[in-house]
């Protein structure tokens, strides 16, 4: 599913979305959310407010999320601008912060890894090493080693 540019997209109701959501405009979801593959925006601000839950398989933020239920993932990953908003809970194996980023603002936050943009902030270097313990290298290909910088796709 994709929106265009100009347009912000309202759902009235649950949304399924089998394959990927790649976020190019504001989309508001007045239900439950369930995305068979990843969730990700690609367009500075585009934003995603979701009223019930949120399901995906990976979720790269780069912008304001909203969700008022719970979150369930297998990876969430932010980029410097990027924000969470979870009014219960973000579950997931992996949760990725970056820089810059506010990262998860409220809800509980329960996952397997967990490295917080406030870690980023204080060692990046430590932050990716600890990172490089958990994926597979593929995962560091547009990465900066030297600089601490991960570069989430």
């Amino acid at each position: 599913m994709q929106a265009d540019v100009a347009q912000a997209i309202v759902r009235h109701g649950s949304l399924s979305v089998h394959g990927s959501l790649r976020l190019h405009a504001p989309l508001i979801v007045l239900g439950d959310l369930e995305v068979h593959g990843q969730v990700a925006d690609w367009v500075d601000w585009s934003r995603l407010a979701v009223t019930g839950n949120l399901r995906c398989r990976t979720m790269r933020c780069a912008s304001p999320f909203w969700v008022g239920g719970r979150i369930d993932a297998e990876a969430v990953c932010f980029n410097p601008e990027g924000k969470l908003w979870t009014g219960q809970e973000l579950n997931a194996v992996v949760v990725v912060g970056a820089q810059e980023s506010a990262g998860v603002v409220g809800g509980e936050v329960n996952a397997v890894h967990y490295i917080p943009s406030a870690d980023w902030e204080r060692s990046a270097p430590a932050s990716l090493a600890r990172l490089e313990q958990i994926l597979v290298p593929e995962a560091f290909a547009r990465g900066d080693r030297q600089r601490g910088i991960f570069t989430p796709d």
